[in-house]
C-alpha cells in the first residue's frame, strides 16, 4: 500500500499518493495548514502550495493539479490574475476560497468567476465550532466534486451563437404564451446567467425567478455584480412578496422557494433537497401545479440533477423546456439528468437562451389575472 506523504505549506511539492492532486494558493501559512487538514480528511492529496498569485501559476504549469483552491487577496498577482492566466496556460477547475464580508474581495470574487473559476465557499475560519466544521466539510466535498470537470483552455473569444439555431429555437415555441420564466443554475451558472440576463431586452414582460446553488453569504454580492451589467431590476425574493413583470428574483440563502398562481412568493426553511436550500427542484414543482403550459424552465450548467425531474414533468405539461447545450456549460449535470430522465428540452447557448426569452409573447399582468 502506497504511503501517504504530508506536504509542508512553504511550497514543497510532496509525491502524490492519491488521485484528487490539490494546490493550495493563500499567502497566509495558517491558512494553507488549515486547508490542507481539511483536504487530508475529505481524503484528498495536496499536491503543492504557492503563497501568491505568480506562484500559482506557475506551480499550475509544473503539478497540473486535479483542482486549486485559490485565495482572492494575495500579494503580488492576486487571485483574480491568477485565474485568469492559469485558465490561458494551464486550466484547471478553481475553487475560490474567500471571505463574503469584504466587499473588495465580493468583486474580485465574481470577477474571478467570470476568468474561468467553477465556484465559491466562505474560508474556513479554522475555529472549532459546528459551523466552522460544516464550511469545512463542504470544502472537502466540493474540491472532491470539482476534480471530475474537465476544463478546456479559455478561448481567447467566446464563441458565437450561429442565428439559425436561435431562430430555430424562437420558431419552436411561437405564439407560445408565457406567464413565468424560471431558471435552475448551479456550479458555472453564475457566468451563464451573466451571459443571459445581459441579453435581455428592458422590454422583457414576465417575472424571470432564479436558483443559484451559492455559498452562503455571497448571495448578495452576486445580485450587485450582475446588476451592474443587466438593465433589468434584479433583487432577493422576499415571503410574500409579488413577482412583477421584467424583474429578476433570485432565492435568498438557506430558503426554499415557492410561487403560488397569484405570483406570490413563499420562503421556507425545508430539508435539504438534493443536499441543497435553496433547491431548483422546489421551485419547478411550484411553477408547474400553479403554471403549467404557461411557463418557461430552464436548467443551466451545474453538477447534480436538481431540477432534472421537474424540467421533464413541465415539459410533459407542454411547457418551453430548455438546456444549456453541453457545448457551453462548464458542468453538464443538471442538463444532462434531465436528459437522462428522457426530457425533450430545447438545448442553448446563453445567448440563444436570451434570444428565446426576448421573442417568446408574453403577456404583461399582475397578480390576480
Amino acid at each position: 500500500m502506497e504511503k501517504s506523504t504530508r506536504p509542508d505549506t512553504q511550497g514543497r511539492t510532496p509525491e502524490p499518493s492519491r488521485q484528487v492532486r490539490v494546490l493550495i494558493a493563500d499567502d497566509s501559512a495558517s491558512v494553507r495548514a488549515y486547508l490542507a487538514h481539511i483536504m487530508e480528511c475529505a481524503g484528498l492529496t495536496v499536491a503543492g502550495f504557492a503563497r501568491d498569485g505568480e506562484e500559482a501559476v506557475r506551480q499550475a504549469v509544473q503539478l497540473s493539479p486535479s483542482v486549486i483552491t485559490m485565495d482572492i487577496d494575495m500579494p503580488g498577482i492576486d487571485g483574480l490574475t491568477a485565474t485568469t492566466r492559469i485558465m490561458e496556460v494551464a486550466p484547471a477547475p478553481i475553487v475560490i476560497v474567500s471571505a463574503h464580508y469584504d466587499k473588495t474581495q465580493m468583486r474580485k470574487t465574481f470577477a474571478a468567476l467570470e476568468a474561468g473559476a467553477l465556484a465559491i465557499i466562505e474560508k474556513p475560519s479554522g475555529a472549532d465550532t459546528k459551523e466552522c466544521t460544516e464550511a469545512a466539510r463542504e470544502l472537502g466535498r466540493m474540491v472532491a466534486l470539482l476534480a471530475k470537470v474537465r476544463i478546456a483552455r479559455r478561448p481567447i473569444l467566446a464563441p458565437k451563437v450561429r442565428e439559425s439555431q436561435s431562430a430555430t429555437a424562437c420558431e419552436a415555441y411561437s405564439g407560445h404564451v408565457v406567464r413565468l420564466a424560471a431558471i435552475g443554475a448551479s456550479t458555472g451558472g453564475p457566468q451563464s446567467l451573466r451571459a443571459i440576463l445581459s441579453n435581455l431586452a428592458p422590454e422583457v414582460g414576465v417575472p424571470i425567478v432564479v436558483i443559484q446553488h451559492m455559498a452562503p453569504g455571497f448571495m448578495p454580492g452576486m445580485i450587485e455584480w450582475l446588476a451592474s451589467m443587466i438593465r433589468l431590476p434584479v433583487e432577493i425574493a422576499t415571503d410574500a412578496g409579488t413577482a412583477l413583470p421584467g424583474r429578476i428574483y433570485f432565492a435568498p440563502d438557506g430558503f426554499h422557494l415557492e410561487i403560488d398562481a397569484t405570483l406570490r412568493f413563499s420562503l421556507t426553511r425545508g430539508s435539504r433537497e438534493h443536499g441543497v436550500v435553496p433547491s431548483v427542484s422546489h421551485l419547478l414543482r411550484s411553477v408547474a401545479e400553479n403554471f403549467g403550459k404557461e411557463s418557461l424552465a430552464v436548467l443551466l450548467s451545474g453538477m447534480g440533477s436538481d431540477g432534472a425531474q421537474e424540467l421533464k414533468l413541465l415539459g410533459d405539461m407542454g411547457a418551453c423546456t430548455v438546456i444549456q447545450n453541453e457545448e457551453t456549460c462548464a458542468v453538464f449535470g443538471m442538463p444532462g439528468a434531465a436528459l437522462r430522465l428522457g426530457a425533450k428540452p430545447l438545448a442553448l447557448p446563453p445567448k440563444g437562451i436570451a434570444d428565446l426569452i426576448n421573442s417568446l409573447p408574453q403577456r404583461k399582468e399582475g397578480p390576480g389575472r
